[in-house]
């Protein structure tokens, strides 16, 4: 029995061996910087192509699913997959099969969608270029938003086809930006207080504005939008639970401008939060507050320069 075991393993070892051996020849033969690879085994070698190419056709697993026009580019990539080699093992009598999709096809497959994007960014930075408008000039840039969105979805894609080249074009995608960052950086938004300055609050609507992509500063000489905020905090003990502290931070916000003083937004916001700390529950009611406040007021601001 022992004979047995050994001349098993034995066997198990030049086998693995075996396939070793054509693995880094076929490795050679299909670099992974040119070739995305896949290799599967079955009994029969028809079957062992078929999970080749299943197991190949799942390079876009890990991306969230596109629009019909996204998948349908996916689709042609994954139709060029090919079977380009196959053996069999003398030792465990598999079939062995190897899919690979050539890197540079499927960089020209995708390649276009690029080009559509960046051809509606550039319109889009040419008008900002030639606006007068300051406002009509960020209404552009917001449309800019929604196609770098597209264009870093994109991105996940040709990093996949291209062996970790995540960057298509970037200087001119840098350009793209540059454009955008400048009509943002034109409007002025400054903020000011009544009452307390609520420094958590604050910094939630401040970085809500921020990922639009503009400046909140404090009372400069000049500016086009002010965001007035006030903080309310009603702080009580809990009537029916011993040592519970209640805290409701409301968040004020009003939306003016600059130039007459006119009130276009007005957002309130009120959380209730309730700890054993009467600190605590005021930090976690004004975190509340702020989060829930700080998107509304994005909304509304973007609502407001879109009618300008």
């Amino acid at each position: 029995m022992k004979k047995l075991l050994t001349l098993s393993f034995a066997l198990l070892l030049i086998s693995a061996c075996s396939n070793k051996h054509i693995l880094v020849k076929n490795a050679e033969k299909y670099p992974a910087d040119k070739y995305i690879t896949k290799v599967a085994y079955a009994e029969k070698k028809d079957q062992a192509k078929e999970n080749a190419l299943k197991d190949i056709k799942t390079l876009y697993a890990s991306l969230p699913k596109g629009d019909s026009y996204t998948e349908a580019r996916r689709q042609a990539v994954l139709d060029s997959a090919k079977i380009v080699e196959t053996w069999k093992d003398k030792i465990n009598k598999r079939y062995y099969a190897m899919a690979a999709i050539d890197r540079e096809q499927a960089k020209k497959i995708t390649e276009p969608a690029y080009a559509q994007i960046d051809g509606k960014l550039k319109n889009m930075a040419n008008k900002i270029g030639q606006e007068q408008n300051k406002w009509h000039a960020v209404q552009y840039a917001f449309a800019m938003e929604e196609l770098f969105k597209e264009r870093q979805g994109l991105d996940s894609e040709y990093a996949l086809i291209s062996h970790n080249e995540t960057a298509y074009q970037e200087n001119a995608l840098n350009d793209f930006k540059n454009s955008r960052a400048k009509a943002l950086d034109n409007i002025k938004i400054v903020y000011e207080f009544e009452g307390f300055e609520d420094k958590i609050v604050k910094s939630k609507v401040i970085e809500a504005l921020n990922d639009l992509g503009f400046g909140v500063s404090e009372k400069p000489q000049e500016s086009d939008i002010i965001l007035h905020m006030n903080i309310a905090l009603d702080q009580f003990p809990s009537k029916t639970t011993n040592a519970l502290y209640w805290c409701t931070a409301t968040a004020n916000v009003n939306l003016k401008e600059a130039s007459n003083g006119n009130i276009f937004a007005t957002i309130s916001e009120p959380q209730k939060v309730g700890t054993f700390r009467q600190e605590e529950a005021q930090r976690r009611s004004q975190i509340a507050a702020g989060q829930a406040v700080a998107p509304k007021v994005k909304e509304k601001l973007v609502q407001y320069i879109n009618k300008k």
